[in-house]
């Protein structure tokens, strides 16, 4: 709760002494407005904060006031008349609890400590831009071009200092009744030295010339539930555009690395997975697009290469630029060890977000547009007609004299609009669930290594219906024939099953809320020709089964030291079905059906 998370904070947060002692004067001006709203426009227009439980204020309502520089704790004092509630001023925030509660006291204006000193690298020369701050707190300063710092901050026990600077290796100092600290910040050797595959090989990250992203260890673990390689790049890597249709779990999306190259392509990006590339990567969502196939906790690295040098291998499959996806191995001499990952997630959508609008005023609203068409033309089109008896207008209205108050209600036809009230919304949406489950097992010997891993996802979509289920394994060995002639293999199987309701937002948006969903007796309402009834669309099936198996086999050979040859062999095969049928939805309707399945071989030798 907002009061806990106060308390907590105001034992380690400074407060600057300057606003002990005065306190702001505001002017407002408001009529039946809630003591939240009040709140809110008070921080918006001051610097102080609330620290109030909702449960607690949410009953005081319907407030008028007007008040011009008036002192903020007589405002507050008319806000919570008769209210059961008191307040007091704790620096610049305001408590707000019952009456008789112990409040908090505003502790006294605490002595002030200052410490400084100089940062220099390794060689003794000054670090200008280093970050200076105290820990977990927002106090800090920042070195000037000659190294050096002063921060004044309020008395408080137990003060450490973190030195934080790009390339450098953050250092922490404890200030204890230290007055000068004068620190060495160290080069961080290890993001400099650390190998980024390239296409044509790899590479330490501080050599590197090209323009290269890498996406790792972090990265992956915190993309959100549900993501897939692809949707996990979005805001990641400066430079790629990740654009997502939806949170459905056959969205749509795509990849653009610098910008679209093409006016009729898709402008995506080669994707090469272990060395392999992935002609079946694309931007659907649905069995087709073997990425949504890949376990995210089993990827140990996305290197991104976004200029031109990457066509010096992939040639002009790598123009829109390539995404290099290195999966986990194990290493040699590596003791087995077991990896188990378990996530569970709810996704909720609120659909008030859209402004949706209910039957009532639906029909206010289409009334309004009807008349003012109407009043504008001067004659009924093809869409007021289907409102407006024109016989009964014309009869009883002098055309001269038309106005929009002439067109009353009693002009528009009696099955104009219908007598239901549907949240459609409510009707054909739920809160989805997500569940990934990960086990692994890596390890290796003196000449050999090894890993394995099994996987399961299941992915609820927020439209009833829609799904996405995904099962799959993968197996990497290698070994050392000789010292210097290493072999590699991998194999990864998946299968997938979807149901793609990705069309339904669309529908759902453009239903009328005064169609009835169901007829008296409980069977789903058949509009007419013109208007399918979602709820049939709901029940329509559009279901994908895929399979896909993927097997590489390598051997690379040292020549000499800095040139080694290699040579790999790929094989892949995939299998596709896919079933849709759809019902009727009107009286002299029929249904259909349609089955179609893809089985595809590929051989890749490189």
């Amino acid at each position: 709760m907002r009061l806990l998370a106060f308390f907590l904070l105001l034992s380690v947060v400074p407060v600057s002494a300057s606003v002990f002692g005065q306190y702001a004067k505001v002017s407002l001006r408001v009529e039946n407005v809630s003591l939240e709203k009040v709140m809110d426009i008070l921080e918006r227009s001051t610097d102080y904060r609330f620290v109030y439980q909702n449960s607690q204020v949410e009953s005081v309502r319907d407030l008028t006031l007007n008040f011009k520089d008036t002192d903020i704790r007589d405002v507050m004092k008319e806000c919570l008349k008769g209210s059961g509630l008191t307040f007091n001023v704790v620096g610049m925030n305001v408590v707000i609890v019952p009456l008789g509660e112990k409040q908090p006291v505003q502790q006294d204006v605490k002595k002030e400590k200052q410490v400084k000193g100089r940062v220099t690298d390794k060689g003794g020369l000054p670090v200008p831009g280093v970050s200076v701050l105290i820990d977990s707190t927002t106090i800090g300063v920042v070195t000037d071009i000659d190294g050096n710092y002063v921060l004044t901050y309020p008395e408080m026990k137990n003060v450490r200092l973190r030195f934080s600077f790009i390339g450098m290796q953050t250092k922490y100092v404890v200030v204890g009744n230290k007055t000068v600290i004068n620190v060495i910040l160290e080069e961080e050797i290890n993001r400099l030295d650390e190998v980024v595959a390239v296409g044509y090989g790899t590479t330490k990250a501080k050599d590197m010339t090209g323009a290269v992203s890498r996406l790792g260890k972090k990265e992956i673990e915190t993309a959100p539930m549900g993501a897939s390689i692809q949707s996990m790049l979005q805001g990641r890597a400066p430079g790629v555009n990740v654009m997502i249709s939806s949170a459905s779990p056959t969205s749509p999306v795509s990849v653009i690395i610098r910008g679209s190259s093409s006016l009729s392509g898709d402008s995506q990006p080669l994707w090469v997975i272990d060395g392999v590339p992935e002609y079946s990567a694309g931007t659907s969502g649905n069995i087709s697009n073997t990425l949504y196939n890949l376990n995210l906790t089993d990827v140990e690295t996305i290197d991104i290469l976004k200029d031109a040098s990457a066509t010096a291998i992939y040639g002009s499959r790598a123009a829109n630029g390539v995404v290099l996806v290195t999966t986990k191995r194990g290493k040699k001499g590596m003791k087995p060890t077991l990896e188990f990952s378990a996530r569970y997630g709810i996704q909720t959508m609120n659909a008030n977000d859209f402004g949706v609008l209910n039957a009532e005023e639906y029909i206010a609203l289409s009334k309004a547009a009807v008349r003012a068409s109407f009043f504008t033309r001067g004659s009924l089109d093809y869409f007021t007609r289907k409102y407006i008896d024109e016989t009964k207008f014309n009869a009883s209205t002098n055309h001269s004299q038309f106005d929009l108050e002439t067109l009353t209600d009693d002009f528009f036809l009696k099955d104009a609009y219908y007598d239901g009230d549907t949240d459609w919304w409510d009707l054909m949406t739920h809160n989805a669930a997500t569940q990934e489950y990960s086990l692994g097992i890596r390890g290796g010997s003196k000449e050999s290594s090894y890993s394995a891993s099994f996987f399961y996802k299941d992915q609820k979509g927020i439209v009833k219906g829609g799904s996405s289920k995904l099962l799959g394994g993968s197996f990497n060995f290698d070994a050392s024939i000789r010292e210097v002639i290493r072999f590699k293999l991998g194999l990864r199987a998946t299968s997938r099953v979807t149901n793609d309701k990705d069309d339904m937002i669309s529908t759902i948006l453009d239903m009328r809320p005064d169609y009835p969903a169901y007829l008296e007796d409980g069977s789903i309402n058949m509009i007419s020709y013109y208007v399918e009834n979602p709820l049939f669309t709901l029940k329509n099936t559009d279901e994908g089964k895929g399979k896909d198996f993927t097997g590489s086999l390598g051997l690379e050979w040292d020549i000499i030291p800095g040139l080694t040859l290699r040579t790999n062999g790929t094989l892949k095969y995939g299998i596709n079905k896919t079933l849709t049928y759809k019902r009727k939805y009107y009286d002299d309707g029929t249904s259909s059906s349609s089955v179609a399945k893809n089985e595809n071989y590929t051989y890749v030798m490189g």
